[in-house]
């Protein structure tokens, strides 16, 4: 106990230095989560400070079920991060234990945020009271208008002083002292429009303000207080909603984010760009701007730096659907029961963290390298450089591809590495033997045929009328088409994740191969894709689940469409078209992946448009898709100064 309240006085002995070093509520924030470490450690008898890597990998899943966020939970995770650096302790968070911890929160919860509704134009019209209203109709007209003129924070709204207003012929610029990214004070000028403007200047005329705080509270009996509160400013919007009519689910929905969004949004439409916005909202993250763009943005649509966003949870190469074909040395009966015990353990740890099928990759690759290190009484966990080595030298001679064997030196490099073991796989020992492996065998993978929208109108002609088998056809076609989605992708796509626009249709991919833990990706459909779901939908009476589903040769709709179902109705539908058999047998369903990426190249596509359309993390992925189909002369963006790979000859 004594320990344990040394260990309490040392924490706040270091929050009290932190005062006027951070935020007050970065502070608070750093002082409720480790208090609550402290607290789950004294429970359980642990050291807090500085704690074991294991110690915080326990506590992290014991919050996980208890109704929180992840991002609260991370949050959680970098206060003791910060607390063990301002210490001058070694951070325990950077370890592999504390990593599968987070890893296994996020698959379990999901990463995806709860985004307040945008108020745009038309509904920011709405809500405007009369600028000849009372003082409260005044004060909330110039908020409404300077929040969506200037896109800022709640707490920055409120900071905003009449000293520093410089009014001008048309329009007013206000400095903005403080904000969330400019800790130290520089300084930000925010420029207004004619409307925010004199909405500002009636506001304060009638409430009589020469000084001080801009937006003020108004009491029932119209005396004006001295400041605002943050928290108020949402409580005012959702007023000022119910009071324009709107629905209770979108009221609810509305909080004082909502104007810096749909501000966002609007000035997206009216052909802004990326950094034009980020510089006038205050954003400093691509990511955090494109989260509440996606939704706006069409097809082709890019942020400037161009490439999808890399989750934490990573993400293999795409390869199509070549899969590992499981090859396994025999064992005559020695059991290395030490390494196959660890492999056990770190394959436990890793449950929850991986996707399942990563885990069976994982799971396969490494008991070939431990059953071949029982067969020749080699150690396999740790295993030496050699041994890894001449485990390749043997796969390469086994008639398998060199990605499979790729895959299998993967898993025993995570495997290691996972298990606090050096990484055998990075030693000169096993570089060599790969590269004898790719100049034998080759790199190229089996690449699935492309289905072009010229094939895919010979495919949907050939559906025929089949009445609902046709309906879902042509609905899965043009779907895997337009989103240029993966299998797994396409049959996970929910109906209560389509949303119909004017132009289309916007669907929420809620997880993907590059995004396993859920931060989601909205998907844009074009008016044929969206007429051909609505169709199927309809017919098939669905309200709700899974957008493609089984129907059987009666025309009952059945669960959701299995992933190796739409390889054969692709093939189906090819051979019905009267392709070439040839032809036919490489199709895949990867197929219509490919076909979408070649013509979008033949349309004018960027490479970096064709990634972030298709979800694709590596330009050398895509490059092989598309390289039959690119004309002399075009190059990727970063080849010409891209750095030749070490397997490179």
């Amino acid at each position: 106990m004594q320990k344990s309240d040394e260990t309490r006085q040392r924490f706040l002995e270091l929050i009290e230095r932190l005062d006027g070093a951070y935020a007050p509520n970065t502070i608070r924030a750093y002082r409720a989560d480790m208090e609550e470490f402290i607290g789950y450690c004294d429970l359980h008898g642990l050291p807090a400070l500085p704690a074991e890597p294991s110690t915080i990998a326990r506590f992290l899943e014991s919050v996980t079920d208890i109704g929180i966020k992840s991002s609260s939970i991370r949050r959680k995770s970098c206060s003791i991060s910060i607390i063990h650096q301002l210490s001058d302790l070694e951070d325990p968070t950077k370890s592999e234990a504390v990593k599968i911890a987070m890893r296994k929160v996020y698959r379990k919860l999901g990463r995806r945020f709860t985004e307040a509704r945008p108020i745009t134009r038309p509904m920011l019209e709405a809500m405007l009271p009369d600028p000849d209203g009372d003082l409260r109709s005044k004060r909330d007209r110039a908020l409404l208008l300077i929040a969506y003129d200037s896109l800022r924070r709640r707490q920055e709204l409120t900071s905003l002083r009449t000293e520093d207003i410089a009014y001008h012929e048309d329009f007013a610029i206000v400095q903005l002292r403080k904000n969330k990214d400019d800790r130290l004070s520089t300084g930000h000028w925010i420029r207004l429009g004619s409307e925010a403007t004199l909405a500002l200047k009636a506001w304060l005329e009638a409430a009589g303000i020469e000084e001080g705080y801009i937006i003020r509270g108004v009491t029932n009996k119209g005396e004006i207080t001295p400041e605002l509160g943050a928290r108020q400013i949402g409580r005012i919007v959702n007023r000022l909603a119910r009071t324009a009519g709107f629905e209770a689910e979108i009221v609810q929905s509305i909080s004082s984010n909502s104007l810096r969004i749909g501000g966002a949004q609007d000035l997206l439409r009216s052909g802004a760009t990326f950094a034009q916005i980020m510089q006038k909202g205050g954003w400093d993250k691509t990511d955090t701007l494109l989260r509440y763009l996606e939704r706006t943005r069409q097809p082709g649509m890019i942020c400037e730096e161009g490439l999808p966003y890399r989750t934490a949870a990573g993400g293999e190469e795409d390869i199509g659907d070549e899969a590992d074909n499981g090859e396994q040395c025999s064992c005559p009966g020695y059991r290395d029961t030490l390494a196959r015990r660890r492999f056990q353990s770190t394959l436990e740890q890793m449950e929850g963290a991986y996707a399942p099928g990563t885990l069976v990759g994982y799971h396969s690759g490494m008991e070939s390298f431990i059953r071949y290190c029982e067969e020749h009484r080699l150690a396999a966990l740790p295993a030496s450089p050699m041994t890894v080595a001449d485990f390749i030298g043997s796969l390469s001679e086994s008639g398998i591809k060199s990605r499979t064997i790729q895959k299998k030196v993967e898993a025993i490099s995570v495997f290691h590495r996972l298990g606090d073991h050096d990484d055998p796989t990075r030693a000169s020992y096993t570089r060599i033997a790969m590269r004898k492996v790719y100049r034998k065998l080759g790199r190229q993978a089996r690449q699935a045929y492309g289905i072009t929208r010229p094939m895919l109108e010979g495919m949907m002609q050939a559906a025929g009328d089949r009445g609902i088998h046709t309906l879902r056809d042509r609905a899965l076609l043009l779907l895997a088409y337009d989103s240029l989605r993966r299998r797994q992708e396409l049959v996970g796509l929910r109906i209560e994740d389509l949303e119909y626009t004017e132009d289309g249709a916007v669907l929420l991919l809620r997880k993907s191969k590059t995004d396993q833990y859920g931060v989601g990706h909205w998907i844009h459909l074009n008016p044929e894709t969206a007429c051909a779901l609505k169709a199927w939908i309809e017919a098939a009476g669905l309200t709700e689940g899974f957008i493609l589903r089984t129907v059987d040769r009666k025309g009952e709709i059945k669960t959701s469409l299995r992933n190796d179902e739409i390889s054969a109705i692709y093939k189906r539908l090819a051979e019905a078209a009267g392709l070439d058999a040839a032809i036919v047998g490489r199709i895949s369903s990867h197929s219509m992946r490919v076909g979408a990426a070649q013509d979008m190249l033949n349309s004018g596509a960027t490479l970096t448009e064709i990634m972030q359309k298709g979800g694709w993390m590596k330009s050398d992925t895509v490059m092989r898709y598309i390289d039959r189909t690119r004309p002399p002369g075009l190059v990727c963006e970063d080849e010409e100064t891209k750095p030749r790979s070490e397997e490179g000859s």
